[in-house]
């Protein structure tokens, strides 16, 4: 993404936010507070899975792009469903794991089935004259702060639409925003770490020195404190701190015992595996503690 596109200077929240009942959200998604829509995962009288939110915005000047500002992340429940996902291969689970990082090309099928079932990546819809389409996407990930341009050239009216179809437990979501403020012109200046070092002492800082073929592995309990030497400020500008980083984790899985092929295939191949699959997960973790609906 441009620097520039995380920027926003004039964001404003949704006047309207409704789930697929009609409810209300608004109180839960016009701001960034404590207060989050986080439902859990279920499966509705209808047989659905999934939630609908249609939000609607002022859309100043019939403005053909903006900045949508989304505060929110990976529910608990879809964290842990990686692993449960991955544990479904047993013996296999090494294998599985190692194809995503050798194969470029199982890597992007996954993504695109996580796009499609709006599990660990969620489609932003617009509404245009011809319906509803995909305009942008929201990563998951742990709950932060995310800038997610949109396209909304093709939409009319002094108000825009969108909607989202999240997998309930797959989704903790605090607030939305538009933002339509100009780019503004940034410098960025990159700083390399000065040190990086394990607990017990020992100097990582050239696995994380580059983006090459060396990695920093950690492992359970393990970390790496890395300082950094803060450029001058010169006091003519704001300034913002990223971290700029590169890498990945891999779910932690038994690998013992054949695979679960009959619910892998039912995750892959039907429409809301996962989230079925979670949700009856949910279901037995609800069972053995004891808690009754």
């Amino acid at each position: 993404m441009n620097p520039a596109s995380c920027t926003p200077s004039d964001s404003r929240p949704p006047t309207a936010a409704r789930d697929e009942n009609g409810v209300d959200l608004l109180p839960l998604l016009a701001s960034k507070d404590e207060k989050v829509w986080a439902p859990e995962p279920a499966v509705a009288p209808d047989g659905s899975v999934r939630h609908e939110i249609v939000m609607t915005f002022p859309r100043p000047g019939g403005a053909k792009e903006t900045k949508l500002l989304v505060s929110g992340g990976t529910a608990p429940w879809g964290i842990a469903m990686i692993t449960e996902l991955f544990g479904l291969y047993g013996q296999d689970a090494a294998m599985k794991l190692a194809s995503l990082d050798n194969s470029p090309s199982d890597l992007k099928a996954l993504q695109a089935w996580s796009t499609r079932e709006d599990v660990y990546m969620l489609r932003v819809w617009v509404k245009e004259p011809s319906g509803w389409h995909v305009r942008g996407v929201i990563p998951g990930g742990g709950a932060s702060d995310r800038v997610i341009p949109l396209d909304l050239s093709r939409a009319v009216g002094e108000q825009v639409q969108i909607r989202i179809q999240p997998p309930g437990g797959f989704w903790s979501l605090n607030s939305f925003a538009m933002d339509y403020s100009p780019e503004v012109p940034v410098t960025v200046q990159k700083v390399a770490a000065q040190t990086a070092r394990m607990l017990s002492g020992t100097d990582v800082a050239p696995l994380l020195a580059a983006t090459d073929d060396q990695y920093y592995v950690a492992k359970k309990g393990d970390r790496a404190e890395l300082e950094f030497t803060a450029p001058a400020d010169s006091g003519e500008a704001s300034r913002t701190i990223f971290l700029h980083s590169r890498g990945y984790y891999r779910p932690d899985v038994p690998s013992q015992g054949p695979a679960n092929t009959k619910a892998l295939r039912e995750i892959f191949r039907e429409r809301d595996g996962l989230a079925r699959f979670a949700s009856a997960r949910y279901a037995e973790w609800r069972a053995a503690q004891g808690v009754v609906n």
